[in-house]
Formats: C-alpha cells, structure tokens, sequence
C-alpha cells in the first residue's frame, strides 16, 4: 500500500501518491447528551489503482438520513505536520470545523471550536488506539481514536434550522488503509453524569494479516477522568458477544476488571465504505443508539453510565469471525 507509517501520529493524513488503492476518513460526532441532536461529518479521501475512481468526499449523516457528497480529489488538501484538512471550502482540524455545503435540496453550514478535548492516554508501546499494532505495516485497516471526549462552542445549521452547539458534545477518530474489514461491529457514545463527561467505544472486527485472520477487538472507557482500555494486545477477554436483532450484547474482562456494554437501535442510515474496488460497499450506522455500559473491579461497579444518540455500525451481516 505504501501509506506512511506514523505510529505516534495517527491524526496526520498517512497517504503517500504510490498508495493505492487506499481511503483515509476522519470521524467527527457532535451530540446533546439528552439525545436530541446528532450529526456525523466524515471528510475523507479515496484513491483507486488505475486513478478512474480518486476522489474526495463528505459523507454527512443527520436525522435517520446520509448523503456523500463528492469532491475532484485535487481539492483535498492538507499539511504534512499536523492535523489541518480542507476540501473545497469545507475544513477540519482538531480545533474545529468549518464546513458550507449546498447540494439539490439539502445544506449544512457550520462554525465550531473544540475545547476541553480529552485525548487518548498514550506511551511508546501503545502509540495509538492499536498498541503494538501501530508498528506494523501492511495492515489492511488503522483506526485512531483521536478525541474520546471534548466540548462545542459555534452553530450547525441543517436546511435553514440552526442549532447552537454549545451544550454539544464531541468525539473524533479515524481510520486508513485499503479497505474496511470483512466483518466488524462498532459502537460508540458520549454521556453526561453529574456534570462529569464519560465516554465508550468498542469494535470487534475480523483481522487479516498476510495469510492469517483473528477476531480483534478494542475498547476504552473514560469515566470519573480515568481511561480503561481492553483490547486483543493487553491480554483482554471477550466472554460473550451477541447481537440479537436490534440489541447488541459486549462482555470483556481483563486482568480483575470487567466491562458490559449493551447497544439497542431501531434506525439506521447506510454508509459508504471503503472496499478494494471503489467506496462502494454499503454498511448501516445509526445515531440514535441508547449504549449502556458498566464497569467493574472485583470490589464491585465503578462506573455504570447510559449514552444517547449514540453510534452503532455493522457491517453487511453484521457476524464477526470467531477465527
């Protein structure tokens, strides 16, 4: 593929131009905490081998509705350096994002600041979300958590009603490489509780390296200012996973702790996602998931905490690989 490797860095756009084919997208949330308001921006860029199909996009998804909207790719752009890209007029960072869209009967204008961000605990073994895996190569698909938490300040309007974000909350991550799993599951929520921001997101997906696949799988926690992370690298177990129509069932222990999280939807919106032949595989993701979750040691719970508008996406079949 050739991306760059930038373990410590997973913000920065990794794309080199032999990369291909390669997709590079940025996830940003923006939720009320009682359940709302969401809205998902996911600015990206895909190349394909023969160059046909490059192009950049936004994908927007509000309301139980998704538009991906398309972009030439020579209006992508970004620095080497840090995390600040544009397409068109449209601009993201981890300060903020500006973004003015108009297409056939659908507009969304926005002018929001980031504050108070909560960034993943880092250190050189687990530079990233992927631990250890950060320093491989080669790997078909890298995810970056890049904000569990931060607070709004601006406006969104969407179709003329305006919104004023300050009571919003946010969450940022990413992914790039040459394309989406076979299988994954992937939830995500922002909460309130007391005043204090928690936060929980979770994925299991079929892995493949080279010749082998694994089931694979993280989560981190933030709650009462602290962060927890379970994950295939630090030893961590799943001891049940189940997803049953509309409810999704995720029980994880690692080393005395444990974390139930549970997702019930009844919307979803499909998504484009990326695929070796183009940004043409079709996977469900909703906004309106109630995520619960609850963790404990072996003195009993420490944090148990109920997320709105939250994000939960499947792939086609929505089975991940016990393999």
């Amino acid at each position: 593929m050739g991306h760059r490797l930038l373990p410590g860095k997973p913000e920065l756009y990794h794309g080199r131009e032999s990369s291909r084919p390669y997709f590079e997208g940025w996830y940003f949330k923006q939720v009320l905490p009682d359940g709302s308001f969401s809205l998902a921006l996911i600015p990206g860029i895909y190349k394909s081998k023969d160059k046909s199909s490059d192009h950049c996009f936004i994908q927007v998804l509000h309301d139980n509705k998704s538009r991906y909207i398309k972009f030439p790719v020579d209006e992508f752009r970004f620095k080497r350096d840090e995390f600040d890209i544009s397409i068109g007029k449209n601009s993201f960072s981890m300060n903020g994002v500006s973004i003015d869209i108009s297409e056939d009967d659908f507009s969304i204008k926005a002018e929001l600041s980031f504050k108070d961000t909560v960034g993943l605990d880092r250190n050189f073994m687990s530079p990233s979300i992927m631990g250890p895996f950060s320093y491989f190569p080669g790997m078909q698909c890298n995810h970056g958590v890049l904000s569990l938490h931060h607070n709004l300040e601006g406006w969104i309007e969407i179709n003329g009603r305006r919104h004023e974000a300050s009571d919003m909350a946010g969450y940022i991550e990413k992914d790039w490489g040459e394309a989406f799993p076979s299988s994954w599951l992937w939830l995500q929520g922002n909460g309130l509780k007391e005043s204090e921001p928690f936060s929980c997101m979770c994925s299991v997906a079929t892995i493949p390296y080279g010749p082998l696949h694994f089931r694979g799988f993280l989560a981190v926690i933030l709650a009462k200012g602290k962060q927890y992370r379970f994950t295939t690298y630090n030893k961590a177990r799943i001891r049940e996973f189940t997803v049953d129509k509309n409810k999704t069932t995720i029980v994880i222990t690692r080393k005395g702790l444990g974390l139930t999280v549970e997702a019930d939807t009844h919307r979803s919106s499909i998504l484009k996602a990326p695929a070796a032949t183009g940004m043409d595989r079709n996977i469900l993701e909703s906004l309106d998931a109630v995520i619960k979750m609850t963790l404990t040691d072996e003195n009993g719970v420490i944090f148990s905490g109920e997320c709105n508008s939250g994000g939960l996406e499947t792939s086609e079949t929505g089975e991940v690989s016990d393999n």
